[in-house]
């Protein structure tokens, strides 16, 4: 409410100064009233706009923050027992916080390579994959733990942590059968 309060006797302030005003305060005022809103706007449009493109994402990576928080806060409660509701709430908001931060920042270099064939594509996949596979990958851990390893598979939890380790896609790329026979 105080800011409510404040952002009305900003108006009424140079509203008046509009009004009553000499010359420069005029412009002054005038200036103010029209800048400083619209810097908020365009921050909310390009917000508003990043986030119908990325929405479908951003709900996957909320998604998995949730799964995770939950089968977390099963481990952690009944399985390794050191369980803290301050503990539970700091690796919630952590693991929020830097999904965001961090996407928001690797979002930027496709931008910055935008000139580059095939690359920005890439890269925004990539990007997204790691964020992603963040709370993903240890929403599956914790599953891991609670099914005593036999789901997800041990095979998964391997690529997971070796595409984590040297960051290449082709660790989910199906190995081809050696031993099958090619009759052509």
């Amino acid at each position: 409410m105080k800011t409510l309060i404040k952002i009305f006797r900003f108006f009424l302030k140079n509203l008046n100064a509009i009004h009553s005003g000499i010359g420069f305060e005029k412009l002054v005022a005038a200036f103010k009233i029209a800048a400083i809103p619209a810097l908020f706007v365009s921050i909310i449009e390009g917000l508003s706009k990043w986030y119908i493109v990325n929405q479908w994402f951003m709900i996957f990576v909320f998604y998995a923050i949730i799964i995770d928080h939950i089968l977390g806060t099963i481990v952690h409660a009944f399985v390794n027992r050191d369980f803290t509701l301050k503990k539970n709430g700091i690796g919630l908001l952590k693991k929020i916080s830097f999904c965001i931060l961090g996407y928001s920042l690797f979002v930027m270099i496709p931008e910055i390579l935008k000139g580059v064939p095939f690359l920005p594509e890439y890269l925004t996949m990539l990007i997204q994959f790691i964020v992603f596979i963040w709370p993903a990958g240890s929403a599956m851990g914790n599953m891991s733990i609670l099914t005593g390893g036999k789901f997800p598979p041990i095979g998964w939890m391997r690529k997971l942590d070796r595409f984590s380790e040297n960051l290449d896609i082709t660790e989910f790329k199906p190995k081809t059968d050696e031993s099958s026979t090619n009759n052509s």
